[in-house]
């Protein structure tokens, strides 16, 4: 399943940016309602926010570790 598969990469991400981004995983289906408010369909879903908690990106699906930080960077949240 490419959610237990992405939750260490997002985990290991969310301590080597400690300080620059903040990294939440969120089980949508405990929080359905999160889930539905970010109009989520497809699992896994990754959305960026900016600072002021504007989505600035959206990827679904896995991805690999490299391609998320290099998002970051492009956003200038790492």
């Amino acid at each position: 399943m490419p959610c237990r598969q992405l939750r260490p990469i997002l985990k290991d991400i969310g301590k080597e940016q400690s300080g620059k981004a903040e990294v939440l995983i969120i089980d949508v289906y405990k929080f359905k309602s999160l889930a539905a408010e970010h109009k989520i369909q497809v699992v896994p879903t990754l959305i960026f926010f900016d600072k002021t908690g504007k989505e600035v990106y959206r990827h679904m699906g896995a991805w690999d570790k490299e391609s998320i930080v290099k998002k970051l960077a492009e956003i200038g949240a790492a």
